[in-house]
């Protein structure tokens, strides 16, 4: 893959990734500190673009490995600041408040 492809394969994850942060409902702060550290590439990458340096292969390695990672990111904020993970929010408030866990009743 180029590395134009691989540029404007990170750019749109980038765009998608902080836009979905926005959209969440749970663990807000964490979604959107993730997406405002992502959001900093985007400079990097658009600096890059405009320069129009050919880039090596070995860099083109680090940028693939940059896409796939960018892909996991925006994985966890879609399923993490979803409605699905309100158990998790239960959960981490009862260990917030009690200090235990599992429940010493339950054990």
């Amino acid at each position: 893959m180029g590395s134009t492809q691989v540029l404007a394969k990170l750019s749109k994850l980038i765009q998608m990734t902080t836009s979905s942060a926005e959209n969440v409902c749970i663990n807000v702060k964490n979604c959107q500190a993730l997406a405002a550290t992502i959001q900093n590439l985007a400079c990097m990458i658009n600096e890059i673009q405009e320069d129009e340096l050919p880039i090596v292969g070995g860099a083109i390695t680090v940028l693939e490995g940059l896409e796939a990672a960018l892909s996991r990111a925006r994985g966890l904020i879609v399923r993490y600041g979803s409605e699905t993970s309100r158990l998790y929010a239960v959960i981490n408030l009862y260990v917030y408040y009690t200090c235990e866990f599992p429940p010493s009743n339950l054990v």
